[in-house]
């Protein structure tokens, strides 16, 4: 699972087409690819609560977050 770098799951909405920003939640495995759908954890700061994503991915970029 990827750990996002996003204080909020809408906060990841509104960056369909841009590159996914994210640390490895794994350090023995790369679970990111490219192209296809990867598990995206949010931790939240604060007040902000954690939350979790499926994000499909195309050539790097957001194409849709569920």
């Amino acid at each position: 699972m990827l750990i996002g770098l996003y204080r909020t799951k809408a906060e990841l909405e509104h960056a369909v087409g841009q590159p996914l920003h994210y640390e490895s939640g794994n350090v023995f495995v790369n679970d990111y690819r490219a192209s296809g759908t990867v598990a995206v954890e949010g931790r939240g700061d604060g007040d902000e609560p954690s939350w979790r994503a499926e994000v499909t991915l195309v050539g790097g970029r957001i194409m849709r977050v569920e």
